[in-house]
């Protein structure tokens, strides 16, 4: 097997923008936005499609999106695949799909037409295994997974990951980015929450998992000084800020490349030269 390269599978509404970020500033030469490349798979990215994005990076070390399913067994040649995933909790990650629907994307779904669409249903059980199969996500997660953590323990999952690819910490210190307006007001039944809670029964079975028992195995192998560590790394993250010249390098890396030779290939393959998906919402 070749070198690793870590693969971000963006889970919508449970801080992947914040995470990305991260992961361009630590690797600022070294990381690709993922994005379909071609059509015929839909949102998903391919092989192929990976495969296009080395050549215009092959020493890439990262990459990540929503495009980025581990279903897919996504793969190339002498590169070996380490998956990365923020799950949030449940009730909250999709009253938030909702109200980004409503507010960003101009959707005009009622609460009502939003409970019956599949994203309101154990949407991250289905995005690690692509059916509603909770031991198969569980097992993806246990074998081709470098690290799946929670965005209630973010500093947590940033410190884990430190640790396990092999980062230093203040490549690592964030702010948050892309946090939703709380203020704007959702027009939605009185009993919203519990039938989102009803329909993700799943979903919360996932997220108990990983909040119990693969974050005690996750702090077993860090070592005993997780809590020291974890203190002086949010310390880190209050007093130092982002490192601003890693933020600068990866912009015009991929302001001035990544981007531009990208949004030409998609172009020429009949996609539009930004976004993320193959087909824009």
């Amino acid at each position: 097997m070749g070198a690793q390269l870590l693969a971000f599978s963006h889970i919508e509404k449970a801080a992947g923008t914040t995470f990305i970020h991260v992961l361009r500033r630590a690797f600022p030469l070294s990381y690709i936005d993922a994005r379909p490349m071609s059509k015929g798979h839909g949102n998903v990215l391919s092989d192929d499609d990976l495969g296009t994005l080395l050549s215009c990076n092959p020493m890439a070390k990262a990459i990540g999106g929503h495009s980025v399913y581990p279903y897919t067994s996504l793969g190339v040649p002498d590169r070996e695949l380490r998956y990365v995933t923020l799950l949030r909790e449940p009730v909250s990650r999709t009253v938030s799909h909702f109200r980004f629907w409503r507010h960003r994307m101009g959707h005009q779904h009622s609460a009502e037409e939003f409970l019956e669409h599949p994203v309101s249903t154990n949407f991250q059980v289905r995005k690690i295994a692509g059916t509603d199969d909770i031991d198969k996500a569980k097992d993806m997660i246990c074998s081709r997974f470098l690290l799946a953590g929670t965005v209630e323990r973010f500093d947590e999952f940033l410190l884990l990951f430190s640790r396990f690819a092999g980062l230093p910490r203040q490549s690592l210190v964030y702010s948050r980015e892309n946090t939703a307006d709380r203020s704007s007001h959702l027009d939605v039944p009185a009993d919203f929450e519990s039938r989102i809670a009803a329909q993700n029964e799943l979903d919360i079975a996932l997220y108990e998992w990983v909040t119990n028992e693969l974050r005690a195995s996750y702090i077993a192998r860090f070592g005993s000084d997780f809590e020291s560590q974890l203190v002086e790394f949010q310390e880190q993250v209050r007093t130092t800020g982002v490192p601003r010249a890693r933020e600068w390098l990866s912009n015009f890396y991929r302001g001035l490349w990544l981007k531009p030779v990208s949004g030409l290939i998609r172009v020429r393959n009949g996609l539009t030269y930004s976004g993320v998906y193959a087909a824009e919402r």
